[in-house]
């Protein structure tokens, strides 16, 4: 038998209301099979207790041109020492930037090549436990660097037959590495036994199946020691639209917190808490299979908008393809209407947008944030926060053209673009009128 719990919360709009006030909204939690589900009916906040970003950053490295430690090619995941220092990757440079806690350079690590500590892409960069730096080299070679920038060591995931193209996702502080496979959903390796492979690994050729333009593919994630060893699998999970016309699809986001694996499918609000139990004793028969990780919670919400797409979005959308109308244009020799009515005839547009975009963070708190579906790229995006309970506490705006890559207690750490596309990295304070 499940259990239904009702929360008085003050300032949710929702038509639930307790049965001690019927004034009074509510949030429903309720345990099914071991599971907390948290159905969220509104937010939180009053007007006035939002949180939010400053128009101005607090610190912001870059430059147009001049100084070429402060100008980025292609920068990312930026990250923030317990001493304030600022490491951001650079993938075009294939390295790694130190920056005091004034936005001073200091130093640089890495570098393009194979040898240790060089990188060939410079994809990825995670700050790990003791301020550690873990960096990904497609598509899982991963190098470790200690806070100095100091090359320690570097491994890559185990192959694990059947399930290719791997890539980690995060890191938890249990010293497990969450990762998931690419190969698409039913998939047949067809082996060719005469050509070379290296040790433990065999190349083969693939028979992938065809599917219908909406179908949405599955993706199996798994679990991965800091050595590259497979632990286990541990769940199936939504993936991406295989339809190349599929447009407004949802995409599916992901956080990690401590020992945490956090997932939403993209098209509706149901973020999933996976617990990881690797580092805890487990009993029981011998013939039961291990649990490594554990679904403790669903969260849910009701939208904050209307979803449905109009007739005006497909006309915007259309519009914004500015490369595949000009295209079409160059090889049918149609008009500039004509092209841009048969491109909209061609894309498959659905009923609704997607309830949320493909990034979610948990800060330094345990606070969850996951990004509103944003229609417009060049426009400002809008994050949803939910606490450590699981309450969706309200709505935080973000400037437009800036990428969130950390947040913290008191501020938010990403990457922005200019109108001229010149990349700076830009850390805001985050205010906190409620305490």
């Amino acid at each position: 038998m499940g259990r239904t719990t009702r929360i008085c919360l003050l300032g949710i709009v929702a038509p639930l209301a307790c049965d001690s006030d019927p004034r009074v909204p509510t949030v429903a939690v309720r345990d099914s099979a071991g599971i907390e589900i948290v159905d969220n009916l509104g937010m939180v906040w009053q007007p006035g207790e939002e949180w939010r970003l400053p128009a101005e950053p607090a610190l912001e490295i870059g430059s147009v041109m001049g100084d070429p430690d402060y100008e980025f090619g292609s920068a990312h995941g930026p990250v923030r020492l317990h001493d304030g220092r600022i490491v951001v990757a650079d993938m075009q440079a294939d390295i790694m930037r130190f920056y005091d806690a004034e936005g001073r350079f200091l130093m640089s690590a890495g570098g393009s090549g194979e040898g240790p500590g060089e990188f060939t892409q410079l994809y990825r960069l995670r700050k790990i436990s003791d301020d550690s730096l873990m960096a990904l080299n497609p598509t899982s070679l991963t190098s470790i660097f200690t806070s100095a920038g100091e090359y320690v060591r570097r491994f890559q995931l185990d192959f694990v037959p059947g399930r290719g193209n791997l890539w980690w996702l995060g890191r938890l502080n249990d010293n497990t590495l969450v990762a998931f496979s690419l190969q698409r959903e039913g998939t047949v390796e067809l082996r060719v036994p005469s050509e070379p492979a290296p040790a433990g690994t065999e190349y083969a050729r693939f028979d992938v199946p065809d599917r219908s333009p909406i179908y949405r593919d599955t993706l199996l994630y798994l679990l991965f020691d800091m050595e590259g060893a497979l632990i286990d699998s541990f769940a199936k999970l939504p993936g991406q639209f295989m339809g190349s016309n599929r447009v407004l699809a949802p995409n599916a986001a992901y956080a990690f917190h401590e020992d945490a694996f956090l997932h939403s499918p993209g098209n509706v609000v149901e973020i999933r808490t996976f617990r990881s139990l690797v580092g805890r004793s487990q009993t029981g028969a011998p013939e039961v299979p291990r649990e490594v990780m554990h679904l403790e919670r669903i969260v849910r919400r009701v939208p904050p908008r209307d979803l449905a797409v109009t007739e005006a979005m497909k006309d915007a959308y259309v519009e914004s393809q500015r490369v595949l109308y000009t295209r079409l244009v160059e090889r049918t020799g149609r008009s500039l209407a004509e092209a841009k009515q048969l491109l909209r005839m061609t894309l498959q547009f659905p009923e609704r947008i997607p309830e949320h975009g493909n990034r979610m963070w948990a800060d330094a708190l345990g606070n969850l944030w996951l990004q509103e579906y944003a229609f417009d790229p060049a426009e400002a995006t809008r994050w949803s926060v939910f606490d450590v309970e699981g309450r969706w506490l309200g709505i935080v705006d973000m400037p437009a053209g800036f990428t969130v890559n950390e947040i913290g207690a008191d501020y938010v750490l990403g990457i922005a673009r200019d109108s001229l596309d010149v990349q700076y990295v830009r850390m805001y304070r985050l205010e906190k009128p409620r305490a």
